[in-house]
C-alpha cells in the first residue's frame, strides 16, 4: 500500500511540476491578442490619376466621397509624382462647403489640406496643375 501511494503521489507531484513549467513558457492571452496600434499615417490610402494640364479633377465622386476616419484630425495628403506645382482643394459634401485651394509644389512630404476635421466627415479632393503628367500619393484622414 504504502508503495502505491508513493508513486501516485509522485506521479501527481510530477503532473503539477509538468503544468506548472507549461505554464511559464506560455504567453498570457492578453499579449497574443495584442495588435500593433493603428496611427494616423499608417491608415493612409493610395490616389493616382494622369492629369492634363488646366483641367479641373475630383476624387472620387460626390456620391462615394471619402469617409475620415478616428485616426487623424486633419486630412493629410503626400504626393510622391506629379509633373509640377499642384493646386487641391477640400470640399466636404454634406457641409457643400470647399476649403481654400493649397499650392503643392515638393514631393514626398505630408501636406494638410484640411485641418480639424471631424470623424466620419465625407469629402472629396479637387486636384488642378498647370503641367500635364501623372498625380501619384497618399491620404491620410
Amino acid at each position: 500500500m504504502k508503495l502505491r501511494f508513493r508513486i501516485s503521489l509522485g506521479i501527481v507531484l510530477l503532473a503539477v511540476m509538468f503544468s506548472f513549467a507549461l505554464a511559464l513558457q506560455t504567453r498570457p492571452a492578453e499579449a497574443k491578442s495584442l495588435q500593433p496600434a493603428v496611427t494616423c499615417y499608417g491608415q493612409a490610402f493610395q490616389i493616382g490619376f494622369h492629369a492634363t494640364a488646366g483641367t479641373l479633377y475630383e476624387f472620387p465622386s460626390r456620391s462615394t466621397p471619402y469617409v475620415t476616419s478616428k485616426y487623424c484630425n486633419d486630412i493629410n495628403m503626400k504626393l510622391t509624382t506629379m509633373p509640377g506645382p499642384v493646386y487641391v482643394q477640400i470640399c466636404f459634401v454634406h457641409a457643400n462647403y470647399c476649403n481654400s485651394w493649397k499650392y503643392y509644389t515638393t514631393r514626398n512630404q505630408w501636406y494638410t489640406p484640411a485641418t480639424n476635421v471631424l470623424n466620419n466627415t465625407t469629402y472629396v479632393v479637387r486636384f488642378e496643375t498647370y503641367s500635364s503628367g501623372n498625380v501619384f500619393g497618399s491620404i491620410a484622414d
